[in-house]
């Protein structure tokens, strides 16, 4: 039997495993027989720890997002601006579009359904209280126009997103998701921004091109 102790460090160490082979490969493909070798355990330890599949989808979608949140709070702590938020946030999203493969998100939409409408549900809740915050603090600072509707804006921008990180919208070789993003948030940036907006986000055009 294990402790819980023992069963949360070899749960970590599972799902970490596990999210590189799904990212690799893709979630339909990977077995459990598959993740079993490539831990160099048993199938039975791993069904102790993880009672099936979904079960340790599910897992790893919590784990993803729990560190997502953490990772959003200390962006949103070192910018220096509302601006300079975005951008940032903008840098980690193309970060993650390069990492995450298309047939890793076309199986779990597929064949994973409850569980990626739970994730999406925690995601777009993030977001939309994110960019809502955001577009009210620019406002405040004279960095956004004082004409916006903050919850009207944060559900467009929500869907933008979406729709970017669709595998549908890239069957053509040529389209890469990471070169949309980025124009995309350079045009939600100067739609929203005031003369002294577009300054900050100039200062801000190298980082964001990097």
């Amino acid at each position: 039997m294990f402790t819980f102790a023992m069963k949360m460090k070899l749960e970590a160490k599972i799902c970490n495993k596990v999210e590189q082979l799904f990212l690799r490969f893709g979630i339909k493909s990977v077995s459990m027989d598959d993740i079993s070798h490539a831990l160099g355990i048993s199938k039975k330890t791993l069904y102790q720890i993880v009672p099936n599949k979904a079960e340790l989808i599910s897992t790893i979608l919590g784990r993803v997002m729990a560190d997502e949140v953490k990772l959003i709070e200390k962006l949103k702590e070192e910018a220096k601006d509302p601006i300079h938020e975005l951008v940032l946030m903008a840098k980690h999203v193309t970060s993650l579009l390069k990492r995450v493969s298309p047939v890793a998100m076309y199986d779990l939409k597929k064949y994973y359904q409850d569980e990626w409408k739970a994730m999406e549900s925690e995601r777009s809740y993030l977001i939309l209280n994110d960019i809502k915050n955001n577009l009210e603090k620019g406002m405040r600072e004279n960095l956004y126009r004082d004409d916006l509707d903050p919850d009207l804006l944060a559900d467009l921008y929500l869907r933008m997103a979406t729709f970017i990180t669709d595998e549908k919208v890239f069957e053509r070789p040529e389209s890469k998701r990471e070169q949309l993003y980025n124009q995309f948030i350079k045009y939600h940036i100067r739609g929203i921004s005031t003369t002294k907006g577009i300054r900050v986000l100039n200062k801000y055009e190298n980082l964001l091109n990097s």
